[in-house]
């Protein structure tokens, strides 16, 4: 069913609204109630912990529904819910440099890139057991924590820099400092 948008409703998803960790509600389309319950009728109710994952145009993008808000999802993107995984982990896994190395080899289009929803179900996927995906996580977190705050460090470093050279140019240009 291709649905009638409005100008208020409930948000509907597309691949424009996900970036892997990120499902953004913000500029989404909207329909009405009733076409809501169709598009989410059976198992298709996204919800807490589900992930949505991009099949067209931004493909790859995985990211896990927090339940904070209701919202159907368009053709375009998929609802993946596992017992297997730990949400948290399976996000990771889709969004890894693993997945999308498959993804490349598999994706078809000229326009825009897109697989089905048969491809997405043979990525060739590692599944420790949950208390290990756990351990995994925690060490994720902890390094990219560090990684991001050796960035942060980073740009503020450049941030000074930037500011010294501008008024090292603007003391020059005034007279301020002698340049030989």
């Amino acid at each position: 069913m291709t649905p009638i948008y409005s100008d208020d409703g409930i948000p509907i998803v597309s691949p424009g609204d996900l970036k892997p960790y990120t499902i953004n509600l913000n500029g989404s389309r909207k329909i009405t109630q009733e076409q809501f319950k169709d598009l989410t009728e059976g198992e298709r109710m996204p919800s807490a912990g589900d992930i949505i994952y991009s099949r067209n145009a931004s493909v790859g993008s995985a990211a896990s529904v927090d339940g904070k808000n209701i919202f159907c999802m368009g053709q375009d993107v998929c609802l993946i819910r596992s017992i297997n995984f730990e949400s948290e982990y399976l996000e990771a896994l889709l969004n890894s440099h693993l997945v999308l190395e498959q993804l490349q080899s598999i994706m078809v289009g000229s326009t825009f890139k897109r697989i089905n929803i048969s491809q997405i179900k043979d990525f060739l996927l590692f599944v420790p057991k949950i208390k290990e995906q756990s351990e995994i996580l925690a060490y994720l977190k902890i390094k990219t924590t560090q990684i991001d705050t050796a960035i942060l460090g980073i740009q503020q470093e450049i941030a000074l820099l930037q500011a010294y050279r501008q008024a090292l140019i603007f003391e020059a240009v005034t007279g301020k400092v002698c340049v030989i």
